[in-house]
């Protein structure tokens, strides 16, 4: 069941899981603190308890961005219907899988993240000058170059693309389901006004009194 797919993923504790790249680690304290409450969400989950359960796993991520937590939050999300963030977190956790991860573990996080895929729209998106800041109906998802895909609701949906010095993007797109949509967006730099030469010949010129 996609309810408890990504059980089988976390067999280790947070400390010592060899599986899985954990890119930059936390503070112990957090560590610790995001494996305590990692362990009682998948108690809940498992008991199906998912409204009880998202919490706790949200609150485990957000101390520890794990491969781990983000597989077993994707697989939370998409039982109760949140295809987007399940799509973002199984990515996130297929992403950040060792190089010599055998194919087992990545079974089940493959299947929910097809099924999500199928649910929501998928934006690849290049952007220009880098450093600018993208967002989709408010949300804030990076800024420029964007490397990972984007997904959103089906749908009408507002593309925002700003940087101090240009002048804002803004887009309206039309999504649908399972559908990728690939965007390209330059900003073009802020027309400043230019003072004519002999306008400013004209401001130095010292007033001759008659």
């Amino acid at each position: 069941m996609i309810a408890t797919m990504a059980m089988a993923v976390a067999t280790a504790q947070l400390h010592s899981s060899p599986a899985w790249a954990q890119g930059d680690t936390p503070a112990p304290s957090k560590v610790d603190r995001a494996a305590d409450l990692f362990k009682k969400a998948k108690g809940l989950h498992t008991a199906g308890k998912l409204a009880d359960a998202l919490p706790l796993y949200l609150e485990a991520w957000s101390l520890h961005r794990s491969p781990d937590i983000a597989a077993n939050l994707a697989a939370c999300e998409i039982a109760i219907g949140n295809h987007r963030d399940a799509a973002e977190h199984f990515e996130f956790a297929l992403r950040n899988l060792l190089a010599g991860t055998t194919a087992d573990p990545k079974t089940r996080p493959t299947q929910g993240f097809e099924k999500a895929k199928r649910e929501v729209a998928t934006l690849r998106l290049q952007v220009a000058p880098e450093g600018a800041e993208v967002s989709v109906d408010g949300r804030v998802v990076g800024k420029a170059p964007i490397d990972a895909d984007v997904f959103v609701e089906s749908g009408a949906r507002e593309l925002r693309v700003a940087l101090a010095g240009h002048v804002t993007h803004t887009q309206r797109v039309t999504t649908t389901g399972g559908g990728t949509h690939s965007l390209a967006v330059t900003l073009e730099a802020t027309a400043t006004a230019v003072t004519p030469p002999a306008a400013v010949a004209a401001r130095k010129a010292p007033v001759r009194e008659k």
